[in-house]
């Protein structure tokens, strides 16, 4: 009877020492897991807005993120040509990445390269600032032959869609993206039509036929802080003030005409 209590104690003793060993070793698992998400999940060289892993996952629609090796992690992504591309990160940072199987000589320049792609796509993929409710990818079908460029001044960052309006018109739109809170906020900032940079009012009334939002209010105002040519010292909103009864209506939006009565 005694042998078989000590036999059930050993027994018992062991499996505890099982169990506590496979709590250990998840432990373990989770803390070198958090230890590699932390990596991807840090910022790279001066690019401040989008991790390292975001930036990947923006850029493209195919990414995987796994360990590779005791401290390294391999980010394998596939572009829309097929090109697969193949980063190592370990604590230090990036370090390599690959396009295919040639290794980049400057991995900070096909980052910057990818952070781009992953700005343009955010532009067309979240909502603007102002036109919440738009659909943010209206912007292709107003502007052709579309390209970007991403570009960084006094620390904070932007990319520009540069293309042409259906009348033939160069148009770039220059929108600066950062975080708040946590969340990324696109504001379109500025806008360029045949190199003249549009003021905060036209601009407004430009972004509104891109993005399909009412400018009743914004387009009245243009209106009356405008001049007649035969009259330059003089707006026309100064001028009928002094009018009574003065009704200003929106004639034709998509043509800008307005209406005095």
């Amino acid at each position: 009877m005694r042998r078989y209590n000590i036999k059930k104690r050993n027994r018992y003793t062991f499996l505890s020492i099982v169990l506590i060993g496979i709590v250990v070793v998840m432990l373990l698992a989770l803390v070198y897991y958090n230890s590699l998400k932390e990596m991807v999940e840090r910022y790279y060289g001066d690019f401040k807005v989008l991790t390292i892993k975001e930036a990947f996952e923006n850029a493209f629609k195919n990414v995987s993120i796994q360990p590779s090796g005791f401290g390294v992690i391999t980010i394998t992504a596939i572009d829309e040509m097929s090109n697969v591309y193949t980063a190592r990160v370990t604590k230090e940072g990036l370090i390599s990445i690959a396009v295919g199987n040639q290794i980049s000589q400057n991995p900070e320049e096909v980052y910057k390269t990818i952070y781009a792609k992953a700005f343009y796509n955010l532009a067309l993929n979240q909502p603007i600032a102002d036109f919440e409710t738009s659909d943010p990818k209206s912007v292709l079908s107003y502007l052709n032959n579309i390209s970007y460029d991403y570009f960084q001044d006094n620390g904070r960052e932007y990319v520009v869609l540069i293309g042409k309006d259906e009348p033939g018109n160069a148009v770039q739109i220059v929108y600066n993206i950062s975080k708040v809170n946590g969340k990324i906020r696109i504001i379109a900032e500025k806008v360029f039509v045949n190199g003249k940079l549009l003021n905060d009012a036209e601009k407004r009334i430009f972004l509104a036929k891109v993005y399909k939002k009412s400018i009743e209010h914004d387009l009245l105002e243009v209106v009356k802080n405008s001049f007649l040519k035969d009259y330059p010292g003089v707006s026309i909103g100064e001028v009928f003030s002094k009018l009574s009864n003065v009704r200003w209506t929106i004639k034709d939006e998509s043509r800008k005409m307005v209406e005095f009565n």
